[in-house]
């Protein structure tokens, strides 16, 4: 533009505003309309326009209130800090992290969308396509997407990789196809109508991007610094002392309320009570009876005991010399007051066993199964089955059991940890109930890694312990199964494996609860395990916790972004 050009141009806008001006016109910019302009026209020359910002009212912008507050949880022991894909104890905190494709409903167990949008299944329940969310970002930015499912399943599928637990999930996939970046398709190795259960279990997402390549067994740099889909960002892990997240604002859910949530880990149980009633502890779901006793009346804070279908158990490995005969596992149940232990131990809180599909499972559950009685006599006359006698009158019972014509005496160990502050008063009170039968069982107190951990490798006997199963009864098969992931009794019956697998291959409801009913009442003869009683899930929470959902604590923290802390 020369010169010329440019001082037409000034003039004829000057001309132009003071034609304006003569005209009356009024322009407001206001302040607080983002820069918008509101032109104000005048009927003629004579009217009088008053200033624009007088007549029309500002708008109100209302500002979106983002996530804010500290949670502090207790826990008993430390998140893991090896293996990612190993079950622990206190795993779950991952849940505030990680996704699965389905979640569970907290309301009646259903089964809901998470990072899958929908799936479908074909007639012969073989193919599953699963239909991803698109909108899903991980911690880093990345795209979620069909591959990440891919490489966690395949992974998890991997024998090289410790990942057994997980596995069992998974040990009817034949493979895994990606469609497109958000469609998925699973095909079966044998039909699966009970595929979906299993998914929502522990079955996190893995970022791809992060993980492949790397030796999943021995690299720690993810388990230090987590990459998930989740409500909540990794931000720091004091070692056996706490584990601390971070809101995720690009939560594909919305972001949490929450700022910040602590993980505070307290192996004592006194300590939670003490640091509930001084206020430096928010919550604890590890409290047993006691504690519910010593927080009675205690201002503030709230005691819940939710229904769940966890269930606390004696765990026996069925490949120990002195377990291998039902008959014998069937007398130590026998010789079991439970209803007492549920009384004085529990206070209460909690519903005698009768095999591992609980109450809480609904029509799942066989009705009609009896929790085994409380029968010195009949256990005595078990073991006396069995072989078990007290031959040289030392009041403990003997039998050869190797087959050098030496009687040996009943000598074991039962595995406790702290990771229930119940489980060492129930071993206790077990140990002097099976003492009265001739039965020298001492108590081996455990850190939890190390009691977990010799349970995991076989070097057990007996070990209180619990399951938060799936709320199906194809949870059955990772548990009992003769190859499943979770079998760290080592029982095995093809009679139950041959039944759970026809039921997961019909599709008529009516025919599959037939047949799980079937393999219940084998469980409940074989005894691989005494379900001693389907627990109460107690727990303490300040007052000022708000939005705490009771149920989903044993759910996998399904609803921990709707949680608030209020002043």
């Amino acid at each position: 533009m020369n010169k010329n050009r440019f001082t037409f141009f000034v003039v004829l806008g000057l001309v132009l505003m003071l034609l304006l001006t003569a005209c009356g016109s009024k322009v407001d910019n206001s302040a607080n309309n983002g820069g918008d302009t509101d032109v104000v026209e005048a009927v003629d020359n004579n009217t009088e326009v008053e200033n624009a910002s007088e007549d029309v009212e500002e708008p109100v912008v209302e500002e979106v209130a983002g996530p804010s507050g500290t949670l502090v949880w207790a826990l008993t022991s430390d998140p893991p800090s090896s293996s990612w894909l190993e079950t622990k104890p206190e795993q779950y905190v991952y849940q505030t992290m990680f996704n699965a494709l389905v979640r569970y409903s907290t309301e009646d167990f259903s089964i809901e969308p998470d990072l899958a949008a929908s799936w479908e299944v074909d007639d012969q329940g073989l193919v599953w396509v699963f239909y991803l969310r698109d909108d899903v970002l991980w911690h880093d930015g990345e795209q979620f997407t069909a591959e990440d499912v891919k490489f966690s399943f395949e992974t998890i599928l991997n024998p090289d990789v410790n990942a057994g637990y997980h596995r069992g999930n998974l040990a009817n996939v034949e493979s895994i196809e990606v469609l497109d970046d958000f469609t998925l398709k699973i095909t079966m190795i044998n039909p699966d109508f009970d595929f979906l259960p299993l998914l929502g279990d522990f079955m996190h997402i893995y970022p791809a991007h992060i993980l492949e390549g790397l030796n999943i067994n021995e690299d720690i740099t993810f388990i230090n610094h987590p990459i998930g889909t989740g409500p909540f960002k990794f931000e720091e892990h004091l070692l056996n002392e706490s584990y601390t997240v971070v809101a995720n604002l690009d939560y594909f859910k919305g972001a949490p309320k929450l700022e910040r949530i602590i993980f505070k880990v307290l192996p004592d149980t006194n300590v939670h009570v003490a640091q509930l009633r001084t206020g430096e502890i928010d919550v604890s779901h590890r409290i047993g009876a006691s504690e519910v006793a010593a927080l009675a009346g205690v201002d503030g804070i709230t005691i819940l005991s939710p229904e769940t279908i966890a269930y606390w158990h004696v765990f026996m490995n069925v490949t120990d010399p002195l377990l291998q005969d039902p008959l014998v596992r069937q007398a130590l149940t026998y010789s079991l007051n439970r209803q007492e232990i549920i009384d004085e131990v529990m206070d209460g809180f909690g519903d005698l066993g009768s095999g591992p599909v609980g109450p809480a499972y609904g029509i799942w559950r066989n009705p009609d199964l009896e929790p085994y009685a409380f029968d010195p006599a009949k256990a005595v006359e078990l073991f006396k089955e069995a072989g078990w006698e007290d031959t040289d009158g030392d009041g403990i019972l003997d039998k050869d059991i190797d087959g050098d014509g030496v009687s040996d005496p009943w000598k074991s160990e039962i595995i406790v940890i702290p990771h229930e502050s119940a489980w060492a008063d129930i071993a206790l009170v077990a140990q002097q109930q099976w003492k009265d039968i001739g039965l020298d069982i001492t108590l081996g107190h455990y850190d939890t890694a190390t009691g977990f951990g010799l349970v995991r490798s076989d070097d057990y006997t007996l070990y209180v312990g619990s399951r938060g199963p799936v709320p199906s009864p194809v949870d059955i098969s990772r548990y009992y199964g003769c190859d499943a992931g979770g079998n760290w009794f080592h029982y095995c019956n093809e009679e139950v494996d041959a039944l759970i697998q026809e039921a997961r291959q019909t599709a008529d409801e009516t025919a599959r609860l037939a047949l799980y009913y079937q393999a219940e009442v084998i469980l409940l003869e074989d005894q691989p395990s005494i379900v001693m009683f389907y627990v109460a899930d107690l727990q303490a929470v300040n007052d000022r916790v708000q939005g705490w959902n009771d149920k989903a604590v044993r759910f996998n923290f399904l609803d921990i972004a709707d949680i608030s802390i209020s002043d």
